[in-house]
């Protein structure tokens, strides 16, 4: 089987009924050749370790499930877990009423070209570069506030009680240096573009 191909191997995992021993071990197979992939791909787009197992998890018991609805004609095998994993994302942040701004930028990549895996969107460099600029604890900070939404802005009572006793701070500290951290990204983002923009 380990010669087998990418959509051999889903097709054997679907006959889990039929043949549940074949299934386990085609799908084995599978794991072990994606398992780096998927790792690296949840690590990429989840600014938390937990919920990136959580995760990758969600998405190997899902790629499990439905591995007869994989059809290369559509796009190759790490597409079709890339956005796998995107649902199984969205769908763990909901459960847990959280909030994660996602747009083309952030989302998860398309991966039909193999030498287009690492290189992020402009936006999302971008972003990344404003981020890492920032302090540690407003980098933490900005990010956790990115997290939840509750239509007024307003992080759990449990997180603001972690965020003080972690910065040592008090809540109107949080909101103030919540709003300095944002203005900075703001401000290295747009500086960036005006740069680009003149650059072209």
């Amino acid at each position: 089987m380990n010669n087998y191909s990418d959509e051999d191997l889903l097709v054997m995992t679907s006959f889990q009924k039929e043949n549940e021993k074949e299934a386990k071990e085609a799908f084995t197979i599978f794991y072990n050749r994606y398992k780096q992939f998927l790792w690296n791909l949840c690590c990429k787009v989840c600014d938390d370790t937990e919920l990136a197992k959580d995760v990758m998890q969600e998405t190997w018991i899902a790629i499990y499930k439905s591995s007869h609805t994989y059809n290369s004609k559509k796009g190759n095998v790490k597409t079709w877990m890339s956005r796998i994993a995107e649902n199984k994302m969205k769908d763990l942040l909901k459960t847990n009423n959280e909030f994660l701004q996602l747009n083309e930028d952030i989302d998860f990549p398309d991966i039909d070209n193999e030498e287009e895996n690492n290189i992020p969107s402009p936006g999302k460099k971008e972003l990344d570069k404003a981020l890492d600029a920032l302090p540690e604890r407003e980098k933490y900070i900005l990010l956790t506030y990115m997290r939840y939404f509750d239509g007024k802005k307003h992080l759990p009572d449990e997180v603001i009680r972690e965020l003080c006793q972690r910065y040592s701070t008090t809540v109107d500290n949080l909101h103030q240096i919540k709003k300095r951290a944002f203005d900075k990204v703001r401000n290295l983002i747009f500086s960036n573009q005006s740069v680009l923009t003149h650059k072209k």
